[in-house]
């Protein structure tokens, strides 16, 4: 008993505490960081014994639970505060709480699970609460264009595709997660090459997979995943695009802007003047990660010094088609990983597996329940 009282008292205090200095301050101090790893050095040593009995197990997670804060820091993702308070929440948990994971050898995976779905879910809802409908009207339209939509059914066509045979080859087992990350990676790959070198390319992996493979191609679980994960990345493009426009981006008058400022949309020269465009899928995560890439924007990314004043040197020049623009705007993150955090040490798994372990029970309820309302 004293054991889960002991690190659910930890997790709600630092928390608790670290949401508020994140929401007020927009910081997470260090020494709050220094606490917490004492505090969880202290338990997982004396009480739980994760450090003395399974040592290989929890230096290899708390190590790459620093990796990966410090990638998601790198790419500009996470603030710091966040990459570090994920770390010193890692090494908190004890690994026993751990019914499941998605990486046996990273458990903490399951936290990043149950703060970024509910993170996501949020953040979706609110940027469509802060959206004109004629906007969301216009960015459904856009994304799910016959055009786009055939575009992106090709590119999930051919992925999978890709694992199917790779699959067979070497007789590999890639988890769904594993599945969807890699997809936006590959995504992200491809798109750097010519539209019609990609597509010609899928339809020959397709088809050398279906001649090679037919069996795995025809056949329900086939349909329903490329179904799925086709309806999956459109909706992440939809979100992206929305959390683009009107949750991590604000208007910054031209003559406010500042060097460092992140652009949150391209600027470029059209016939004599210069105006703005939104940013794409792909051209939304070379912002987020600072990289600065070939592109025919004139403007896009990190300003610099130079940058500024030749903005605000155009807009004297009367060469702007605009008089603000977007710029990346941070929110707090330490409350929704205080949730997944809380969420894992309850559960002690990840909440997309929940939903996996219970869909159909749901869908028995709820088709119960429609029974119940018109028989």
């Amino acid at each position: 008993m004293l054991v889960p009282l002991t690190t659910v008292s930890i997790i709600i205090i630092f928390g608790i505490w670290t949401s508020y200095t994140d929401i007020k301050y927009g910081k997470i101090k260090n020494i709050t960081i220094l606490f917490l790893l004492i505090l969880g050095f202290l338990v997982n040593t004396f009480l739980t014994r994760s450090l003395v009995n399974s040592i290989f197990l929890f230096l290899v997670n708390s190590g790459l639970s620093l990796i990966i804060g410090f990638l998601m820091w790198n790419f500009g993702l996470w603030s710091a505060g966040d990459a570090k308070l994920f770390f010193a929440f890692s090494f908190l948990l004890p690994l026993g709480i751990y019914k499941s994971s998605a990486i046996e050898f990273f458990p903490s995976f399951t936290i990043l699970i149950n703060t970024f779905v509910p993170a996501g879910i949020f953040l979706f809802l609110y940027s469509i609460s802060r959206m004109k409908s004629e906007y969301l009207k216009r960015e459904i339209k856009s994304t799910l264009s016959f055009k786009r939509a055939l575009r992106t059914f090709l590119f999930t066509m051919g992925y999978l595709s890709i694992l199917i045979i790779l699959q067979n080859l070497w007789n590999l087992e890639v988890g769904l997660i594993f599945q969807l990350l890699f997809m936006f990676l590959f995504f992200e790959i491809i798109n750097k090459l010519e539209k019609k070198v990609i597509e010609s390319s899928f339809l020959i992996v397709v088809v050398l997979g279906f001649l090679i493979y037919p069996k795995e191609f025809l056949n329900y679980s086939f349909l329903r995943r490329l179904i799925l994960i086709f309806i999956f990345f459109q909706g992440i493009r939809l979100l992206i695009t929305c959390l683009n426009n009107f949750v991590f981006s604000k208007k910054i008058k031209i003559d406010d802007l500042k060097p460092g400022m992140i652009l949150s949309e391209n600027i470029r020269k059209i016939g004599e003047k210069y105006s703005t465009e939104s940013t794409t899928l792909l051209t939304y995560f070379d912002i987020i990660k600072h990289v600065q890439k070939k592109a025919s924007a004139d403007f896009k990314g990190k300003l610099s010094e130079k940058d500024v004043k030749r903005l605000k040197n155009l807009k004297k020049l009367n060469e702007l088609n605009f008089d603000s623009v977007k710029v990346v705007e941070t929110i707090p993150f330490a409350p929704f990983m205080f949730l997944g955090v809380l969420v894992t040490y309850i559960t002690g798994t990840n909440v997309l597996l929940y939903f996996i372990i219970f869909k159909d029970v749901f869908w028995i309820e709820f088709r119960l329940f429609l029974y119940n309302i018109f028989s």
